[in-house]
């Protein structure tokens, strides 16, 4: 069986699971080529499924037809290298360590434990959220300059987001309540589901292809990116910097006045603002590092079209924005969103030149709650 083939009889036999059907016989009449998948052909196949549907639709069905390829993909499944895929791996270990640990002591007796016992090591759990942002902002760019066809992704984000608010709203009810009740239970097995599955997806998919598409030069690079984000329950990676030519004879000139490289971008990353900068066809072209960016930002995303820096579920108000900006409809959107004790204002803004063309858009984000603070006056003098 040639591989076209065995990719038209795996998106009938996925079409049949998301319709409902899944018998044992279907299993049976598709089981040759079900145990010849390969983990880049699950994204071959999500790119036809997201043709026609979002990933929170794909989500239902999802870890049935994962639990159906798992033995398959189990047995193909690769020994990394010590690199940056041993890293991970070793963060999901440590990880499953924290998550067993939990459930050990919820099978005690779910009735007889005080929840305060519980908030801190759920709390402590949110610290591999920076996992999933090193995998959104550093890895999944990587893979998609590799391979066009890897928008999977999409669906691997989207699960990162419901894991993530599935143990924000455990944390937001745990102080509410003097015992367990049957709400949060059920909370507890959606959240331990989604974590572990997710791990799951990590080890037999996506490192495994990222062995196949990412040469050793790359695994590297990713590595020193990566390096610019803290470990998760495990020890560090150095700290390294790639190495790139610097155009240090960079002169900036306008009536305003001149700039060198070096003051040019002592000025954009000196502004307490995090600022990206996306051209006229929608590709993330800059971005400074500002002391405290709010929001992660890695060089992997430069040249990554901007929908794919976003979950799925808000692409379509990106493309929105993007649409009135061209259309000239609208100049200016701007969000203000509450995070943790930060207020934080977002506005995009599009860029004409003097001849009346697009040449894309900009992106400020800053924390105001500081400043919405300030009151009476603070004069010159009064510095100190």
């Amino acid at each position: 069986m040639n591989n076209e083939d065995k990719i038209e009889l795996l998106y009938d036999y996925i079409l049949s699971i998301r319709n409902g059907d899944g018998s044992y016989e279907l299993f049976k009449s598709h089981e040759t080529e079900i145990h010849q998948l390969e983990a880049i052909d699950l994204f071959i196949l999500f790119e036809r499924l997201l043709k026609t549907d979002q990933p929170k639709d794909i989500l239902p069905y999802l870890d049935k037809l994962i639990h159906v390829f798992s033995q398959g993909l189990t047995e193909k499944k690769r020994i990394y290298p010590e690199g940056i895929l041993s890293f991970l791996h070793r963060e999901n270990e440590a990880m499953i360590l924290k998550l067993n640990n939990i459930q050990s002591l919820l099978h005690v007796g779910l009735k007889d434990i005080n929840p305060s016992i519980l908030l801190p090591l759920f709390i402590e759990l949110q610290i591999f959220n920076t996992h999933y942002q090193k995998l959104q902002n550093v890895m999944f760019p990587h893979l998609e300059k590799a391979d066009e066809r890897l928008k999977g992704l999409k669906i691997m984000w989207t699960l990162q987001d419901q894991t993530k608010t599935y143990l924000k709203t455990i944390i937001s009810r745990l102080p509410l309540v003097k015992q367990l009740d049957t709400e949060l239970i059920i909370k507890f097995g959606d959240y331990f589901f989604a974590a572990f599955g997710l791990i799951q997806k990590e080890e037999l998919i996506l490192f495994q292809v990222a062995l196949d598409l990412l040469s050793a030069e790359v695994l590297n690079i990713i590595e020193q990116q990566m390096s610019d984000f803290e470990p998760c329950f495990i020890a560090a990676l150095p700290k390294t910097k790639a190495v790139f030519n610097l155009n240090t004879d960079f002169l900036y000139s306008s009536e305003t006045g001149h700039l060198n490289y070096e003051q040019l971008t002592l000025v954009l990353n000196a502004l307490p603002l995090d600022i990206t900068l996306i051209d006229q066809d929608d590709k993330v072209i800059y971005f400074n590092t500002a002391v405290e960016r709010l929001f992660p930002r890695s060089s992997a995303v430069i040249g990554r079209d901007v929908r794919n820096c976003h979950p799925a579920e808000s692409v379509y108000v990106v493309e929105e924005i993007l649409s009135a900006f061209k259309n000239k409809s609208r100049q200016e959107a701007t969000f203000y969103i509450h995070m943790k004790e930060k207020y934080i204002l977002i506005r995009y803004i599009a860029l004409w030149n003097h001849n009346n063309n697009y040449r894309g858009c900009l992106e400020i984000t800053q924390e105001i709650s500081k400043i919405q603070a300030l009151k009476g006056d603070r004069r010159l003098l009064d510095w100190n």
